[in-house]
């Protein structure tokens, strides 16, 4: 087993998952059990630590640009739930844009 290791950067976490899925695969564990397995020893790698992972590849910039170009002044839970952000953090990107 890898020793608990604290990624200093987000960008290790891929590199974990990479080299759980490769241990995972050698020690014979089904392709059923496997997301259970990686996702158990990345909480283990990383404990400890605080990591953000992002739900999707759209950069904070992109999805306020989103957020500000899309806003109709009526749909302000729809933008909400299609960014995965409270209703409140769209009312402070929409204050923000306005300065």
């Amino acid at each position: 087993m890898t020793p608990s290791i604290a990624p200093e950067l987000t960008e290790d976490i891929p590199t974990i998952v990479a080299e759980e899925l490769a241990a995972a695969q050698r020690a014979g564990i089904p392709s059923s059990d496997q997301p259970g397995y990686v996702a158990d020893r990345l909480r283990f790698r990383i404990s400890g630590s605080h990591q953000y992972v992002r739900k999707t590849r759209t950069s904070p910039a992109e999805r306020r640009a989103a957020i500000l170009r899309d806003f109709n002044g009526r749909n302000l839970a729809e933008l909400a739930d299609e960014h995965d952000l409270s209703e409140r953090r769209v009312r402070q990107i929409l204050a923000e844009g306005r300065k």
